[in-house]
């Protein structure tokens, strides 16, 4: 999934403030996101996001779920923690619309965010669906975590759902 995009612009652009114990300057933000902006209109980003979808399908598709709290090892938890934010940037344009109303249960958005990208056409805006659900699916899979990263991206996480971006900074070129 890391391939085409830096996990560290991506944790900037959904509202981290500190990383790797150093603040984030607003040179930084909006850096990173002029970054994820161009991103999001590559070929790339569809790729990525497809393969975040099919994680995040994988752990939670037939009633299946995944706590960090009985997982020994902290890598899979990571992995969903960055497969969330690839698929909240890539659909960002749904988000920062505050008419959305509807929610839809985390495999659901998956299933239609999945879809969309396989056909190759955008989600259309008037479906009022945002990622809430299944940001809470994720949120909850990584409550109870000891290591201090799950629990601070645990908490990046639940932020994106009242995270908002400036519109008028243009992707990079």
């Amino acid at each position: 999934m890391t391939l085409y995009i830096s996990t560290v612009d991506l944790q900037i652009f959904c509202g981290a403030k500190r990383l790797l114990g150093r603040l984030i300057s607003s040179r930084d933000y909006e850096r990173s996101i002029r970054r994820i902006l161009s991103w999001k209109s590559s070929r790339a980003a569809r790729l990525t996001t497809l393969h975040a979808i099919e994680l995040l399908n994988e752990t939670y598709s037939e009633g299946r779920s995944y706590r960090v709290r009985g997982d020994q090892t902290l890598h899979y938890g990571y992995c969903m923690f960055i497969a969330i934010l690839i698929i909240w940037s890539y659909d960002t344009r749904r988000h920062q619309d505050h008419h959305l109303t509807g929610t839809l249960e985390g495999t659901e958005y998956l299933n239609e965010i999945r879809s969309a990208l396989l056909s190759n056409s955008q989600v259309p805006k008037e479906n009022n669906v945002c990622a809430d659900g299944l940001i809470q699916t994720v949120a909850d899979s990584l409550s109870g975590g000891r290591w201090d990263i799950i629990i601070e991206n645990r908490r990046l996480i639940v932020g994106l759902r009242t995270l908002t971006h400036p519109q008028k900074i243009k992707p990079e070129e």
